[in-house]
């Protein structure tokens, strides 16, 4: 098995405009929505500090501060961009915002939330129904949506047999230069703890060694901000490929 590279980045000091807009659609991708800002409370709400502008969630990632790292060279371009995971519809609101010549598609297994996103009626925005445990599933959405996707961002079941299903059903769909990024890769396994995919890097590694040869490069991303909380799931990771 050969290890997968692993960068740290620490984005503190990097206040973007993707981690304003992402905290202003209240998703947990940005770190100025985290619990650090406020107040946890033991039942799992969050008071807010006075006159905070931003609502604050139970988790914060500092994803937003990267995204800005690898994706302004596309961020005024007419590109096509994919989110798997809608859930409701908060960071396909944001991508919205910060991509403003792009073609966006959510894709969901809920069909109750496909449905609450396209009431929102999102221009140039599609949603498109799939089954991450199913890699059949993955591969039509993808031929449904007509494919050919610059930048494609996982954020669904965090489970590794569903990342591991996009990784390898995805690459074809992909321009040559484009990026996939799985979302919530978890640092250990927690025993008897099933169905919420925490693994080891390495676990990880050796899962996708079958697949590497699809992708120029792939990285381990290890997002820091002093505001970043992820509770008991410990240090999340994002994973970049290369296409």
């Amino acid at each position: 098995m050969t290890p997968i590279n692993k960068l740290v980045i620490d984005t503190t000091q990097s206040a973007t405009e993707l981690c304003h807009i992402m905290a202003y659609y209240s998703t947990d991708k940005s770190p100025l929505v985290s619990p650090l800002l406020g107040h946890l409370n033991s039942d799992g709400t969050v008071n807010t500090v006075d006159n905070y502008q931003y609502p604050l969630r139970v988790y914060a990632h500092a994803y937003t501060g990267v995204y800005d790292f690898l994706f302004s060279s596309f961020r005024n371009r007419k590109i096509k961009f994919a989110e798997i995971g809608v859930h409701y519809n908060h960071s396909i609101k944001g991508w919205r915002n910060w991509f403003p010549e792009a073609e966006i598609h959510g894709f969901e297994w809920m069909m109750e939330f496909i449905t609450n996103a396209q009431a929102e009626e999102l221009p140039n925005v599609y949603y498109h129904y799939m089954n991450v445990y199913e890699k059949d599933s993955i591969i039509k959405s993808m031929e449904e949506a007509g494919g050919k996707f610059d930048l494609i961002v996982e954020d669904s079941c965090h489970l590794l047999e569903t990342q591991v299903n996009v990784i390898e059903t995805v690459h074809p769909y992909l321009n040559p230069g484009g990026i996939l990024v799985i979302e919530d890769i978890y640092p250990i396994i927690k025993n008897g703890h099933k169905g919420h995919g925490d693994y080891m890097e390495e676990e990880f590694a050796k899962a996708i060694e079958p697949f590497r040869q699809y992708y120029s490069n792939i990285v381990f991303v290890d997002a820091k901000h002093t505001y970043k909380y992820t509770g008991l799931n410990g240090n999340l990771k994002m994973l970049v490929l290369y296409k």
